[in-house]
């Protein structure tokens, strides 16, 4: 099977394309770690951070091109969608290519039942982080406290908040989803305010 990796500088502004090779009945788990090696070996020897894409395995050369749109794909809809991150799966990227396709004023209507300017102050750059966060552990309290060094109790507290506030009960996996999903559909038009001090 062959993957197409297409590698990102954001120094040099320079695309550039790698095929894998893998050997027969090798599952497609062992392109993160192979990908993350050579991301790294990249930046101990030029200094540079390569954001790279990933497209699907293809088994004859004729369908190379497809898994090279599809690493492309990967890159232009996972960094849009995931700022922070470098490397970027086509296969792992089905709800973002999903609602990519959905028409602006769709994706703005729907984004805009929740972060409309009624709730520009819950939408604190604290609460956020806290959502973000809690989303990360799979919906975990302890967990999700011991990441963001506060009390259980202190995420319960702004997790009801959000309830209160909202109707959305984040800790119920349902309304996780739609918070998910609606934040997707326009994360850059957020309206972030500076928290105050305290809970």
């Amino acid at each position: 099977m062959r993957n197409i990796i297409a590698h990102h500088s954001r120094v040099w502004n320079r695309n550039m394309v790698k095929r894998i090779t893998l050997p027969k009945n090798t599952r497609n788990l062992w392109l993160e770690p192979i990908t993350i090696s050579m991301q790294e070996s990249i930046q101990v020897e030029t200094g540079q951070q390569m954001t790279v894409g990933i497209g699907e395995p293809r088994r004859t050369l004729a369908q190379i091109g497809e898994s090279y749109r599809e690493a492309l794909t990967a890159l232009d809809v996972g960094q849009e969608s995931h700022p922070k991150q470098t490397l970027f799966q086509y296969r792992r990227l089905i709800v973002e290519r999903f609602l990519k396709e959905v028409p602006s004023p769709l994706r703005e209507r729907y984004h805009q039942t929740m972060f409309a300017k009624r709730y520009a102050r819950l939408f604190t750059e604290e609460m956020l982080d806290t959502i973000d966060m809690f989303f990360a552990c799979s919906l975990n309290l302890s967990e999700a406290s011991r990441q963001l060094y506060i009390h259980r109790n202190t995420l319960v507290y702004r997790l009801d908040k959000f309830q209160n506030a909202t109707g959305l009960d984040l800790r119920v996996f349902d309304d996780a989803v739609a918070l998910k999903l609606l934040r997707m559909m326009s994360e850059s038009e957020l309206p972030i305010k500076k928290p105050k001090r305290g809970k």
